[in-house]
């Protein structure tokens, strides 16, 4: 596995430091953006991606760690995101990061190894701080393939106290993205946005 970080040209500069994911004003959170960039998530990138201002203005006054990684293990772990700038420029440089995690993903989306993977790589460590509430948004059309919801609870709870932990599950939900091979009710991947007390932001294309 790959655990190079693919640099926007902002964090260049930054030499790797924990700076570099960074916001410093208020309440510190850590916010992680997992998305699936296998073929058919285009569309429910972007439409993720215009729901970003809303979904994200509770950050805004934040001192904010953010950072974005894709479901393919087979690639590099993170894409990185700076905070530096403007709040409009945060959320343009997040956008500008979902769109180069492409669509030319592995079909067998790791939702669940990947978030695991993030407190094992060397940016990870800077990017995480354990005190820290972290608020992680699983932007996917597919369920977890890897990993049933609770061993991955167990598994996060190593790294991570399990009451400051929050996840979000960005999916095509609503009444006309209904799948004949997937249930969202009896996913896998709703299970640990209930435990977590997260919530489901529709993402549906049609």
């Amino acid at each position: 596995m790959k655990f190079a970080l693919i640099l926007v040209s902002t964090l260049i500069s930054l030499n790797l430091t924990a700076q570099g994911f960074s916001r410093t004003i208020g309440k510190s959170i850590d916010v992680l953006v997992l998305v699936d960039n296998s073929g058919s998530m285009q569309r429910s990138q972007e439409n993720f991606i215009q729901k970003l201002p809303t979904l994200f203005a509770q950050y805004k006054e934040s001192n904010l760690h953010l950072a974005l990684i894709t479901t393919d293990d087979n690639e590099t772990l993170f894409y990185g995101q700076n905070t530096i700038g403007s709040w409009e420029e945060i959320l343009t440089g997040l956008a500008k990061d979902i769109r180069r995690s492409g669509t030319q993903g592995s079909a067998s989306e790791q939702h669940f190894t990947q978030i695991l993977r993030t407190f094992e790589d060397p940016i990870g460590k800077k990017f995480h701080r354990y005190e820290t509430p972290l608020h992680i948004y699983i932007v996917t059309d597919e369920d977890e393939q890897t990993m049933e919801a609770l061993p991955f609870v167990w598994e996060l709870q190593k790294f991570k106290k399990v009451e400051n932990v929050l996840i979000n599950l960005a999916i095509p939900s609503g009444e006309n993205c209904k799948s004949e091979w997937i249930n969202w009710d009896k996913s896998i991947l709703k299970d640990a946005a209930d435990f977590f007390k997260g919530q489901i932001i529709d993402i549906c294309t049609k």
